[in-house]
């Protein structure tokens, strides 16, 4: 499934719909009854702009007041995120995470604020941005950091990084979308141009990661792979079970 995301302060909108149409009604009816959850609480690590953002809109839908497209695109971000916080009623306050897609150490930092005594395990594998998370939670002991992918089966694959680190994939991009002159745009770069380099990526699977660290149990499995995320859940068969 695609997944849209959505920075208030960088992002345009690219998403073209029918505010009218019954799939639109069905997000918002979806949007609704999360907001009125009670376990619905403000987002970890957020700014204040994001969150006051976020309010307004959420005021917008429960008082029925029409939302365009894009901003259905950012509820439809921010709210699964938000609900984050209901898992820590579920969990100990010392998990054992998997990280799948660490970037630069973000959702880590969500973790860490959520959880007081969190073992993460955390798997990204562009360089640039491991070596953020790496000065950021090398000394962590409870932090362990990986700088490689998780797949299906070991090996190697041509792993596409583009302009923008978050949106680097093993899928190719298509270039005959909106989104892509966007994102072109936005950095001042061509189409053809968005893709900075391809790079061979090592792989390995979550089965073969935890069997090596004598992980029997985790309690929180996050994946973040631009479209990859079928590849990982295939190799973390033995865990899902």
């Amino acid at each position: 499934k695609r997944r849209l995301w959505y920075n208030i302060r960088t992002t345009k909108t690219v998403l073209k719909s029918e505010s009218n149409n019954s799939c639109y009604m069905f997000i918002k009816s979806i949007i609704k009854s999360i907001i009125k959850s009670p376990n619905n609480k403000v987002l970890i690590g957020q700014s204040e702009e994001e969150i006051n953002y976020i309010s307004n809109l959420e005021k917008k839908i429960l008082n029925n007041t029409e939302i365009n497209e894009q901003e259905i695109v950012i509820l439809g971000c921010y709210l699964p995120l938000k609900n984050l916080e209901s898992i820590k009623n579920k969990l100990l306050n010392n998990p054992v995470i998997i990280d799948v897609g660490g970037s630069r150490g973000q959702s880590i930092e969500k973790y860490k604020k959520m959880f007081k005594n969190p073992t993460i395990h955390s798997f990204e594998p562009i360089k640039s941005d491991f070596e953020i998370m790496y000065k950021k939670f090398n000394r962590d002991k409870n932090v362990y950091l990986n700088n490689y992918a998780l797949g299906e089966k070991k090996g190697y694959q041509e792993f596409n990084i583009t302009a923008q680190t978050d949106n680097s994939s093993f899928n190719k991009i298509n270039q005959n979308t909106k989104w892509i002159k966007v994102r072109s745009n936005q950095f001042n770069t061509s189409i053809k141009g968005y893709v900075k380099k391809k790079t061979r990526i090592k792989i390995d699977t979550l089965d073969n990661y935890c069997i090596r660290k004598k992980i029997n149990k985790i309690d929180l499995l996050k994946i973040d792979t631009q479209g990859y995320e079928d590849k990982v859940l295939k190799g973390s068969r033995l865990n899902l079970k």
